[in-house]
C-alpha cells in the first residue's frame, strides 16, 4: 500500500511540473500575439 500512495503522489507531483510548464507556454504564446497585434 505504501508503494501504491508513493506513486501517486509523484505522479501528482508530475502532473503539477507540465501543468505548470503548459501554463508557462501559453503565457509565453499569448505575450508573443499580444506584441505582434500592437
Amino acid at each position: 500500500m505504501d508503494d501504491y500512495l508513493k506513486n501517486e503522489e509523484l505522479r501528482t507531483c508530475d502532473d503539477m511540473e507540465t501543468f505548470l510548464e503548459n501554463i508557462s507556454a501559453l503565457t509565453l504564446l499569448s505575450k508573443r500575439k499580444h506584441r505582434l497585434k500592437s
